[in-house]
């Protein structure tokens, strides 16, 4: 059960891939990096009761598009943002467990978080949720904010 809590990433990048061909898409590197973090961190759940709440900084997957990358070649990720498909909650026969959907953030979707005080995750995931879900993870996203 660990903490109670599974990352996912929603992509149609990810629809009708074999088994052994996803350890060759970034998407895949991108959730089993993330997963990780979260394992690493318990307590996690508190942070991310809204969307929002937590964004995971400065994550080394060398195979994302490099338009997601910093100057320093990281990504940054959201946790949290819901999806229309999935619920938030499954029961299981040792307890609930969370599904949080994680979006890769685009360098000014970071900085408006680094930089919009402490609602500007909430207005990020908003956004990103308002998006048809095909579009959330896919590579040629335009950043739900400018400049």
């Amino acid at each position: 059960m660990g903490e109670g809590l599974e990352v996912y990433l929603a992509s149609a990048a990810l629809v009708g891939k074999g088994i052994h061909e996803l350890d060759r898409l970034w998407q895949f590197e991108l959730l089993y990096l993330a997963a990780q973090s979260v394992a690493m961190n318990p307590g996690l759940y508190r942070a991310v009761e809204h969307p929002g709440g937590l964004t995971l900084r400065e994550i080394n997957c060398t195979s994302t598009p490099r338009r997601w990358r910093n100057a320093a070649g990281l990504v940054d990720l959201i946790v949290g943002v819901k999806h229309p498909h999935v619920p938030r909650m499954v029961g299981t026969p040792n307890g609930d467990v969370a599904l949080l959907g994680i979006v890769l953030l685009h360098p000014k979707e970071s900085a408006y978080i680094e930089w919009g005080g402490p609602d500007a995750g909430s207005v990020i995931a908003q956004r990103l949720e308002a998006l048809p879900p095909e579009l959330v993870n896919n590579p040629r996203r335009k950043p739900v904010v400018s400049g």
